[in-house]
């Protein structure tokens, strides 16, 4: 007979595996029909509690998952070798999940983590399962990385840059320099870091009178990568009556858009001027130098792992806590003077 796991074990009772944990661990949460019928699958796999606890989390397994969007972003590979730093002298090893920038595979990932039996996670979610997250969380220590777990019962942490401040200076700079025809190409609102920077921006651009919004045509939504970078920069630019100047909100998307720029002759800053709300790999070595906020991936992941060993060590009685870096801005050449 095959082994019974703890996700056979939720999918019979139409749970979640974290459901199946507290149930076991006795957290009182869990509503009497929903313990019911856990233990009910239990005795009938022959699965019994004391083997299923065992499981669970008898002894720690000293492993950390860390759940990215894509591991392969270079911002996101520089935190990993100081994450891996930080717990590697307390024990623990680090597990890498990459979810190739889709929903289904984030939850296979969360559910694989827990069948793992990891201690915590450092999780940069893509924003479609909060709601599970949110559950999962007080079964295990999790640490949100830039983007919040934006849902009411969510334990844990979040810690972040102060990208709302990055959009908003880096608009004003804009806007002193003369330009008010300004779009901005924007990641998910669904996002905490998509609505942060675009607040940021409108923050900015009502200082100075001008009301924009989401049914603009200077608004552009994207999902903060290379081909949203392109594909926005084609779109605005083949408006009747063009921008002056962007506001790109992520480092990868302002790569994109200089890729459609070079293909397509746009001078940059004489044709338009573009900033970055965001770091950008190798900037130096651009063609053009946009403007835009150093990252600071060393200290944000320091303070990532940081706060998951604490949270681990308490077993995940620590109120929520909240960590936000500002971030220097990286002058360049991209933005033109119209004053």
């Amino acid at each position: 007979m095959a082994r019974i796991t703890i996700k056979d074990i939720a999918q019979k009772a139409k749970v979640s595996i974290a459901t199946v944990s507290r149930v076991i661990n006795g957290n009182p949460t869990v509503a009497p029909e929903i313990y019911e019928r856990v233990m009910a699958v239990v005795e009938e796999t022959g699965y019994y509690p004391n083997q299923l606890a065992r499981s669970l989390k008898i002894s720690n397994s000293k492993t950390i998952g860390l759940l990215a969007p894509d591991i392969t972003n270079e911002y996101i590979a520089q935190m990993v070798s100081v994450i891996g730093g930080v717990i590697r002298p307390k024990g623990y090893s680090l597990i890498l999940c990459s979810a190739i920038n889709d929903r289904d595979s984030e939850m296979n990932y969360l559910q694989l983590l827990l069948e793992k039996q990891v201690d915590g996670i450092i999780i940069n979610t893509m924003g479609f399962n909060n709601a599970y997250i949110a559950e999962i969380s007080h079964s295990i220590p999790i640490v949100a990385l830039h983007r919040k777990i934006d849902h009411p019962d969510f334990r844990g942490d979040w810690i972040d840059t102060d990208i709302f401040a990055c959009a908003y200076e880096l608009t004003k700079l804009l806007l002193q320099k003369g330009h008010r025809k300004i779009a901005s190409l924007n990641g998910p609102m669904r996002l905490s870091t998509g609505k942060m920077r675009y607040d940021g921006f409108l923050k900015a651009m009502r200082e100075y009178g001008l009301h924009v919004s989401q049914e603009d045509p200077y608004y552009y939504e994207g999902d903060f990568s290379f081909q949203s970078g392109y594909d926005g920069a084609e779109y605005f630019m083949r408006l009747q009556d063009p921008p002056t100047a962007i506001v790109n909100m992520h480092g990868e998307a302002t790569l994109g858009m200089l890729r459609y720029f070079r293909n397509h002759n746009v001078d940059v800053p004489g044709d338009i001027s573009l900033v970055s709300v965001s770091g950008i790999p190798k900037s130096d070595i651009l063609y053009v130098r946009p403007y835009h906020y150093r990252m600071q991936p060393d200290t944000v992941a320091y303070r990532a792992a940081t706060l998951l060993l604490e949270r681990i060590e308490s077993n995940n009685t620590l109120q929520n806590r909240e960590c936000c870096f500002s971030m220097p801005i990286v002058p360049g050449n991209s933005v033109r003077d119209l004053s």
